[in-house]
């Protein structure tokens, strides 16, 4: 798995260079999905919302000085994978954090089914890519017309 910083430094770059924002909102990811970046994930989503527009890549600096600026080729199935699996893990890591505690030596069983619950709902990866249905419409009808 690629590092988180990297990974979601991606995500932002690609979304700031293609100047689309359907990344975040085809897929419904919330800020959960950006930890060290919640201040960047609210930003490019209030931008979006007040505007209608991702901002541009100086207004995105003028905010977030630090922030490193480059090219992504990476598909976004790959970089959606990649989040995916951070957020999993980072999920899984605070579950197991709630339950490890000094009552899990004097409950075992008890505290690994609180594990168990928590696994349960667990981030599921989305696959979210649809079939495009509308745009052929017209043709379809008419095919079905004419028959």
């Amino acid at each position: 798995m690629a590092s988180s910083n990297i990974i979601i430094e991606q995500i932002i770059n690609k979304i700031l260079n293609t100047q689309d924002i359907s990344f975040i909102t085809d897929k419904g990811l919330t800020e959960e999905f950006f930890p060290g970046y919640e201040d960047e994930f609210y930003f490019l989503i209030d931008h979006y919302e007040q505007y209608k527009k991702v901002p541009d890549k100086l207004t995105f600096a003028d905010e977030f000085e630090d922030f490193n600026f480059f090219e992504v080729e990476e598909p976004d199935e790959y970089l959606y994978k990649q989040l995916y699996e951070l957020r999993y893990s980072n999920y899984i890591y605070d579950a197991w954090e709630d339950i490890v505690t000094p009552e899990f030596e004097s409950n075992p069983v008890e505290c690994m089914e609180k594990f168990k619950e928590k696994l349960e709902t667990a981030p599921q990866y989305l696959i979210t890519q649809g079939t495009d249905i509308i745009s052929t419409a017209q043709e379809r009808f008419k095919v079905l017309q004419d028959k």
